[in-house]
């Protein structure tokens, strides 16, 4: 019923959230609603309840002054103007675009508390600290340049460029692997590297540090695991070894003593820090694992893949909670290229080469999409974090561009359908029915104007704007 707003709303809000509309097709849904009920305060409200939850602020406000004023002492939209303040007093950053020196961003991190990103070529090694806020770079680091093969050494060795970047929550290391197989700890203060850990024979594609800055864990592509202890400047014992291929991403749950790794392969598997062992495969599957993204409290391992299956794992148990995305798309443009967790935990942000979704944890709900950037080619990577209470902000990196999005964390309510009466329905039925009689009589006789003028008539009814008969002899003109 495309012309009852309340049903309107609340179908095309799920089918939104699910990503099976866009932004302009839950926005022109409301307007058709709100067109054919003249002034009427609810399709107003519930237009406002879309905008106030896609972020868009301004044309949240631009719905609810449509209301007129006899009308704003409804506790609907009473409720929509106390949410509509709420989100103007709170608004920190409009949308923001920032131009870093071009082909920077070949891979991006994005510190915890939003304001810095590590960014580099993934060729030349070297990489940098950008504050996203003024677009400045705050500090260069030597990363990995190309060095003289070793006698006798693959020839790995002697390659310059950047597998991997990661950060501390304190932003007091960085941690870097290497096309040279190297894993570098460095100082953000100064920008100088601390460490240096030979042990990879090949190239190193993923490294994480833990939250403690204690743990370091990395995955080459030869399809080794190594865990290393930054305080004493070694890797543990073992070696983790069991991915038929290279190992696309790790992460590490130290407080149980579990590390993780997602291989090309196709599996996931847990492991024992202490002595290395295997202790479960989560998943075995035909399509090759991208990225991994653990909880902030440890509980949900995320894992993506090339076919945009995102899934909600039980860290420690090991077993299935949530499918985020089922990922049946074919499109190469579906693989995950990054999965970023709210430092709450209570969003996730999952990009691919075709945008970024924004996701309820650990439900998996999706409350809204991004567009890659205007104008910019390649990969998008995007993060999520929290800035106040009540706010988010996403920032996606693609090319040498980085764009800020500031929107409050806000969830519509679904709304409550007012019945219509048998007699409106059945006297609605009854005209539509004698205006498209009168149309088809005309086009027995090839009145083309009659027959826009019935359909017209016809269509204004509530109800049937969409009528498939109506549109087809609409469309026929």
């Amino acid at each position: 019923e495309p012309h009852h707003p309340e049903s309107t709303y609340n179908l095309h809000l799920l089918q939104w959230r699910d990503a099976k509309l866009t932004d302009q097709d839950v926005v022109e849904a409301m307007g058709i609603a709100a067109g054919s009920l003249g002034n009427d305060w609810s399709a107003a409200s519930l237009e406002a309840q879309i905008h106030m939850e896609r972020g868009d602020v301004e044309a949240a406000g631009q719905a609810l002054d449509r209301i007129e004023d006899k009308d704003k002492d409804r506790s609907e939209i009473a409720s929509a103007l106390s949410a509509l303040e709420r989100a103007r007093a709170g608004l920190g950053r409009e949308l923001s675009t920032i131009s870093l020196a071009r082909g920077n961003t070949g891979m991006s991190v994005l510190h915890g508390q939003g304001r810095y990103l590590l960014t580099a070529k993934r060729t030349g090694g070297k990489f940098a600290l950008i504050d996203i806020w003024t677009g400045e770079m705050v500090r260069s680091f030597a990363g990995h340049p190309a060095q003289p093969v070793r006698p006798g050494s693959e020839h790995v060795f002697g390659r310059g460029g950047l597998g991997s970047l990661d950060v501390d929550v304190d932003l007091r290391y960085a941690v870097s692997g290497g096309l040279d197989g190297t894993v570098k700890l460095w100082d953000v203060g100064s920008g100088q590297v601390l460490r240096v850990f030979h042990e990879h024979s090949q190239s190193v594609n993923c490294v994480r540090i833990d939250a403690d800055s204690r743990w370091v864990i990395s995955g080459s592509q030869d399809g080794e695991v190594l865990v290393w202890d930054i305080r004493k400047g070694r890797a543990l014992a073992h070696r983790f070894i069991h991915h038929e291929g290279p190992v696309r991403d790790v992460a590490l749950f130290p407080e149980k003593g579990l590390a993780f790794s997602a291989g090309a392969d196709g599996e996931l598997v847990q492991w024992d820090m202490a002595s290395g062992r295997l202790l479960k495969t989560l998943c075995c599957q035909d399509a090759p694992f991208e990225q991994l993204a653990l909880s902030p409290d440890g509980i949900a391992l995320i894992s993506g893949d090339a076919m945009g299956r995102v899934v909600i794992w039980d860290a420690v148990g090991g077993e299935e909670t949530h499918v985020v995305d089922k990922g049946e798309a074919k499109d190469a443009k579906a693989e995950v290229r990054g999965l970023s967790l709210s430092p709450d935990g209570s969003y996730l942000l999952v990009s691919s080469d075709s945008g970024a979704a924004l996701h309820e944890s650990p439900s998996g709900r999706r409350l809204r999409t991004f567009a890659p950037i205007a104008g910019m080619k390649g990969r998008l990577a995007g993060h999520v974090f929290s800035q106040d209470q009540g706010w988010c902000s996403v920032v996606m990196c693609q090319g040498s561009e980085v764009e800020v999005h500031d929107f409050p964390a806000y969830s519509a309510p679904m709304a409550v359908a007012r019945v219509r009466a048998s007699e409106e329905a059945v006297l609605a039925l009854s005209e539509y029915e004698a205006w498209l009689l009168k149309a088809k009589e005309a086009e027995a006789t090839g009145d083309a104007a009659a027959i826009a003028r019935c359909v017209r008539e016809g269509r204004a009814r509530k109800g049937f704007a969409r009528d498939k008969e109506a549109m087809r002899l609409w469309t026929s003109l």
